[in-house]
């Protein structure tokens, strides 16, 4: 078992366990208890006993089925069973923030081809280190991401990795905007959405044809829009018919937010994102910083 001490929950949520708990709101630091992988008391209190009531607990849930047969000593006795592990790991997390993992649908791992920026196993790390445990990763490798034998190559190092990697699969062959991949075989390998990302899809029909193929195989399309307010337009014009869905990537406009916030009130299953540095970088930035704080598009 694990015991998260003297947390602050990143939520407000009811607390659980004693009668002194139950009901109230955590807002305090509170201590969380976690058992065969689940949560099993979060106490504004502290979680005296605890381990004791989840063994316990977990005597009376596990009985045997047959009435016939006799529950275990140690229930009829009111004590947890002789081979209940109550050893617990205890975690300081004062003045720390205790949320569920966090997930970034956008990264850019770089491999295979660039690892000399960055590899899956580093790239993970870092997530890992920042609160992240599931990551995304785009398909602008080298080779691209584009066919089961690439996607079978990065799911093969994610098995080592600190946090759970998924992949994201090219809409185009080599991300040249002319021919669809093949979106069926790609589900079936594995990968969890599609994306040109780096490089915008200009042709609409090749666009169109990509929402409809991603719709028949339950897929989304994460678009680059990389001359952004016509281009989000386009796809949520694109994504007007039913079944299809879109999320448009780093959106940075206020343009392309109004045009997102709308088409999202009449229906249309829109999504958007924005990067840290859309909103914590300014022109003004590219002074000090130079092409370091210039990111594309725009």
């Amino acid at each position: 078992m694990i015991l998260i001490k003297g947390g602050k929950l990143a939520q407000k949520i009811p607390c659980t366990g004693s009668e002194v708990d139950t009901g109230r709101i955590c807002e305090s630091p509170v201590d969380i208890l976690i058992a065969n992988g689940e949560i099993a008391e979060i106490s504004c209190e502290g979680v005296e006993g605890t381990v004791f009531r989840t063994a316990l607990k977990s005597c009376q849930e596990n009985r045997p089925p047959d009435r016939n047969r006799p529950p275990d000593k140690s229930c009829q006795e009111n004590r947890p069973p002789d081979n209940f592990d109550t050893s617990v790991t205890v975690i300081d997390a004062t003045g720390m923030i205790v949320a569920p993992g966090l997930v970034d649908m956008h990264v850019h791992f770089r491999d295979p081809g660039f690892e000399h920026k960055e590899d899956i196993l580093t790239g993970a790390a870092a997530a890992a280190a920042g609160g992240v445990t599931t990551c995304c990763c785009m398909p602008n490798t080298s080779p691209v991401a584009d066919c089961e034998k690439v996607i079978d190559r990065i799911k093969e190092k994610t098995k080592y990795a600190l946090a759970n990697v998924l992949p994201i699969a090219a809409v185009t062959v080599g991300q040249k905007g002319e021919k669809l991949t093949d979106f069926e075989s790609l589900k079936k390998a594995g990968v969890v959405a599609l994306s040109d990302d780096g490089m915008p899809i200009v042709n609409d029909e090749i666009m169109r044809r990509a929402l409809l193929e991603a719709s028949a195989n339950d897929m989304l399309i994460i678009s680059h829009c990389e001359e952004e307010e016509p281009m989000v337009a386009r796809d949520i014009r694109l994504a007007v018919k039913p079944g299809t869905k879109v999320h448009i990537a780093h959106v940075s406009t206020a343009e392309a937010v109004e045009t997102t916030r709308q088409a999202k009130a009449a229906g249309v299953k829109v999504t958007a994102e924005a990067a840290p540095h859309h909103f914590s970088l300014t022109r003004e930035a590219v002074q000090t910083k130079g092409t370091n704080a210039k990111m594309s598009p725009p």
